[in-house]
């Protein structure tokens, strides 16, 4: 749990454009837009004590203020095209925003299954192992033996070597991406997301979905049902 003096930022990305899916952080899921979910989860979060959004759309702002969230300013058009990266966007919000947080907790709209309880276990997490940063994650489906490079069609290498294949399938340590729903970093030590010490929070296959397009969110609609 966070300390009372502690200043805990959610700082929610949504910018407007999207080629997988156009309009996607507004489109109604389960009766709201798809970015109040990650708003009502940060607003339920015991250690979050502000929740602002960086975007560039009037729409996704209005949205936002609706569900709770604060949109202080607009992101400038060169922060929300299809190349800008996640940390000129970050380092951009903290710079306007201008205020001193003590740990800032970036979460994206499209990861609508990510709770306020997830947040929480991430956040005490990382204060346990006493880490600059964490990040959720999700088990790989497949083992890492099972994963190979191509040249020309060809097999080319695998992520482990021949000698070094487990002779059964479940004797295979167990692999983990990056999931997208949150991550958790100081603001004065913040360069990369992932660094040697950060802190992995690993969140089931379900809870881990990732909205990029239409099956996407007819996927997350499915799991909400159940």
């Amino acid at each position: 749990m966070t300390d009372k003096s502690e200043k805990v930022l959610a700082l929610i990305t949504a910018r407007g454009g999207s080629k997988g899916l156009p309009g996607k952080n507004i489109i109604p899921l389960k009766g709201k837009p798809l970015i109040a979910w990650t708003i009502e989860a940060a607003k339920n979060a015991k250690v979050i004590t502000d929740i602002v959004v960086t975007t560039d759309d009037e729409r996704i702002a209005q949205a936002s203020i609706e569900a709770g969230a604060r949109v202080p300013f607009m992101r400038p058009p060169e922060l929300a095209t299809d190349t800008a990266g996640s940390k000129e966007v970050v380092l951009h919000a903290l710079d306007t925003l201008n205020e001193r947080y003590d740990y800032v907790i970036l979460l994206q709209p499209t990861s609508p299954l990510r709770t306020a309880t997830h947040i929480d276990e991430a956040f005490a997490l990382l204060k346990k192992h006493d880490a600059p940063s964490c990040v959720s994650v999700k088990e790989s489906e497949k083992p890492a033996h099972l994963f190979f490079t191509l040249s020309n069609q060809h097999i080319l290498k695998g992520l482990v070597a021949q000698d070094q294949t487990p002779a059964r399938r479940q004797d295979a340590p167990p692999l983990y991406a990056v999931n997208g729903a949150l991550y958790i970093f100081k603001p004065d030590q913040f360069e990369n997301f992932i660094t040697p010490e950060t802190i992995g929070y690993v969140m089931g296959q379900a809870e881990s979905v990732d909205i990029d397009d239409a099956e996407d969110f007819a996927y997350a609609a499915w799991r909400m049902s159940r």
